[in-house]
C-alpha cells in the first residue's frame, strides 16, 4: 500500500511578512499626505460657502437698514447701551438672515449667541470647548472676522462726527467694493504666535494684521460684494518672530495684503 501524502500549507516566511508590512507602510506613508490635503481642501471649501452665507445675508441686512453696515465690534459709549451695542454688532445682527433665531443680544451675556453656523471655519469645531469663561474655550473664539474698518476699532483716520464712538458706513460709501474686505479667516487658537499669547481668538473684528494663514498658507476673504477668494500673503514671518501671520502697522494694508482693500477710508473719510 503506498500511502497518499498530504501535501503542507506553507506559510509566510518571516521575509515575506516584512515585505508586506513594508508594502503597507510605504502606502499609508503616501495616502496618509493625501488624505490630510483632502480634508484640509474640504474644510477651506466649507469655509469659503460660510463666508458666502454671510455675505448674502448682510446683503439682506443693508437692504432693510438703509444700507448701513452691522458693527464689527461691541463699541459703547455716546449714549449706546450694553444692548443696543450687543444687537448692532455683526456676529449678531445678521442672525435673522441667517435663518437663525434672534435673541435678545446684550453684549455682557456671551452664552445669547449663536455661534455653530456660518460664522466659524469648520475648525471651530476642532478648538477645545472648556467651562465658559476658561481659555480656551471655543465659545468665546470668532475664527471669522469683519473688517474693523467698518467701526471704530484698531484703527488710524480721522475721528467721527461728534466724536461720536459708534461709525456707521453705507455701503454706498465703499469706493471699491470688488476688492474691499468685509469678512476675513481671523486668527484664534488655531493660529498661535510661537512668540505671543495673544492671538485675539475673542475680538469679533479684525485688521491686516490679525489675518491667519488657516487654508494652504493663505486665507478666505469676503468681498463687499458678495465674492469670496483665497488670498496668500507670501511672508509668514516677521522679523520679530511672528509665525502665521504677518505684524506690521495696520496703516500699511496694502503692501500687506496689495490684492485686496482693509481700509478702505484712505479713500473716503467722514464727509
Amino acid at each position: 500500500m503506498h500511502r497518499t501524502s498530504t501535501p503542507r500549507r506553507r506559510g509566510f516566511s518571516l521575509i515575506e511578512l516584512l515585505v508586506v508590512i513594508g508594502i503597507i507602510a510605504l502606502l499609508i506613508g503616501i495616502l496618509l499626505p493625501v488624505v490630510a490635503r483632502v480634508r484640509d481642501s474640504a474644510k477651506a471649501a466649507v469655509c469659503m460657502s460660510n463666508m458666502r452665507q454671510l455675505a448674502l445675508a448682510t446683503t439682506g441686512y443693508l437692504n432693510d437698514n438703509q444700507y448701513t453696515f452691522p458693527q464689527p465690534h461691541q463699541e459703547t459709549g455716546g449714549g449706546y447701551s450694553d444692548e443696543d451695542a450687543g444687537r448692532s454688532l455683526w456676529f449678531n445682527a445678521i442672525d435673522y438672515y441667517l435663518q437663525q433665531t434672534a435673541k435678545d443680544y446684550d453684549r455682557n451675556d456671551t452664552g445669547e449667541r449663536n455661534y455653530e453656523q456660518f460664522k466659524q471655519d469648520p475648525v471651530w469645531l476642532d478648538l477645545p470647548e472648556d467651562e465658559p469663561g476658561t481659555t480656551p474655550d471655543r465659545r468665546n473664539m470668532q475664527t471669522i472676522k469683519m473688517n474693523a474698518f467698518f467701526g471704530n476699532s484698531n484703527i488710524s483716520t480721522p475721528p467721527s462726527p461728534n466724536n461720536d464712538p459708534v461709525a456707521w458706513f453705507k455701503s454706498t460709501r465703499v469706493p471699491q467694493p470688488g476688492n474691499t474686505v468685509i469678512f476675513v479667516d481671523g486668527r484664534a487658537h488655531d493660529t498661535p504666535s510661537t512668540t505671543s499669547g495673544s492671538i485675539d481668538g475673542t475680538d469679533f473684528n479684525a485688521n491686516p494684521t490679525l489675518v491667519a494663514f488657516r487654508h494652504s498658507g493663505g486665507a478666505n476673504m469676503t468681498k463687499v460684494d458678495g465674492s469670496v477668494e483665497h488670498q496668500i500673503n507670501e511672508i509668514a514671518t516677521t522679523g520679530a518672530g511672528y509665525e502665521g501671520w504677518y505684524v506690521e502697522n495696520p496703516t500699511n494694508d496694502r503692501e500687506l495684503w496689495p490684492d485686496v482693500i482693509f481700509n478702505f477710508r484712505y479713500d473716503v473719510f467722514y464727509p
